[in-house]
């Protein structure tokens, strides 16, 4: 099968702190005797690639979140939730920098900790069907609490404040659609299957 689209025509129409392109396509086709679907038209949003960080409190058995304004959240028109919701720490991997070296820096900026080890256990596109970002997801642990607060790197809009929050709590907390973020959601999942016998 091929792995390359026939690009009919493309153009760029936004270039902010994300950029839209647009595309005339024709994707591979996966039957032997065709070559390429049907054209279709697509806009692109080309962003970053991104790291998720969770963040496990051995001694007092709790996870440590970020709480932020999240303008997705905010202006979605079709619900009126909260813009301030709950995630693991989490930054855009910038040019130049590796996930892990982002890893650590977004940890430093938003949670007010420095990791001593990081363990990647999932890559993902959270929207692949519009959006180029891919997700490096990692786990660290603290054998001490950190002291809670406001973080984040004021040269940015940033306005973070951290919470502990036991880990019995936090799977109610999921169970109960009290978190939006869906990577968040996905990094609990992976802790409840593969670390909780451990804890």
């Amino acid at each position: 099968m091929k792995e390359n689209p026939k690009i009919i025509k493309k153009q760029e129409v936004f270039n902010g702190f994300n950029a839209i392109d647009e595309y005339d396509f024709s994707p591979p086709s996966m039957r032997e005797d065709v070559e390429y679907t049907a054209p279709i038209n697509r806009e692109v949003v080309k962003t970053k690639d991104a790291v998720v960080v969770l963040i496990y409190c051995r001694q007092e058995d709790a996870f440590l979140f970020c709480e932020q304004f999240r303008t997705g959240v905010h202006f979605n028109p079709y619900n009126d939730d909260n813009g301030f919701i709950l995630e693991c720490v989490a930054g855009m991997v910038e040019d130049g920098h590796t996930p892990e070296y982002t890893a650590i820096k977004e940890t430093e900026e938003e949670a007010g900790v420095k990791p001593q080890n990081l363990e990647l256990f999932c890559t993902a596109y959270p929207s692949s069907g519009r959006i180029t970002e891919k997700d490096f997801f990692y786990y660290t642990e603290l054998e001490q609490a950190p002291e809670t607060g406001i973080y984040g790197n004021a040269d940015e809009g940033e306005e973070i404040k951290t919470h502990l929050i036991p880990r019995q709590k936090t799977y109610d907390m999921v169970e109960n659609f009290e978190f939006l973020h869906m990577q968040t959601i996905l990094a609990i999942n992976w802790f409840r299957l593969n670390k909780d016998d451990q804890s």
